[in-house]
């Protein structure tokens, strides 16, 4: 393989890790996962044993972290 073509193959495959990045971090607020929603905070975890607000009514996040 040509060096050009290495180079290019290595620079697509970090554009396609920084986007699956980006997605990740930015995959912040309430996901739904089939028939279940959850809340993921900043560090991209799920909030659990709490009380989440989500505009004028308020929804309880079980130890697993299901609504």
């Amino acid at each position: 393989m040509k060096k050009q073509t290495k180079l290019g193959l290595v620079l697509a495959a970090a554009a396609v890790i920084s986007v699956s990045v980006a997605s990740l971090v930015s995959a912040r607020g309430w996901v739904q996962n089939g028939a279940d929603w959850y809340y993921v905070d900043n560090s991209g975890e799920y909030v659990t044993e709490s009380i989440q607000a989500s505009g004028n009514s308020k929804f309880y996040l079980g130890e697993d972290g299901t609504m």
